[in-house]
């Protein structure tokens, strides 16, 4: 898919998006500025980003646990629990989150008297 923006202008760019199973797997950017490229992981019924690699060779990772988040009694979403950055010279920045406690309150309504 092919994406152009302000033509005819100063600003005139190019974009350029590859698709593969309804996925987003690569960005290309205008003028030969390189790509930022995904990864995915499926979980269930979720397909997820697992990685983004950036133009400048920056990679992002993305942990995730299945059962993370509670909607309701017998349904769970996925949800992050590391995210690391990797850089050419730099130390690796990793930042863990903690689970939402399944057995109470969350912010998808689960626990709250009256959500469905």
């Amino acid at each position: 898919m092919n994406i152009f923006t302000n033509i005819g202008s100063a600003h005139e760019a190019y974009f350029s998006l590859i698709l593969n199973n309804n996925n987003l797997v690569q960005c290309n950017l205008s003028e030969d500025a390189g790509s930022y490229d995904f990864g995915y992981k499926t979980i269930g019924a979720y397909n997820l980003i697992q990685s983004v690699t950036h133009p400048c060779g920056m990679l992002e990772q993305l942990a995730y646990e299945a059962n993370g988040i509670r909607v309701n009694t017998n349904t769970y979403l996925p949800a992050v629990t590391s995210h690391r950055v990797l850089t050419r010279n730099s130390p690796i920045i990793t930042t863990e989150y903690d689970r939402v406690n399944s057995d109470s309150r969350n912010f998808m309504g689960y626990g709250v008297q009256g959500a469905v």
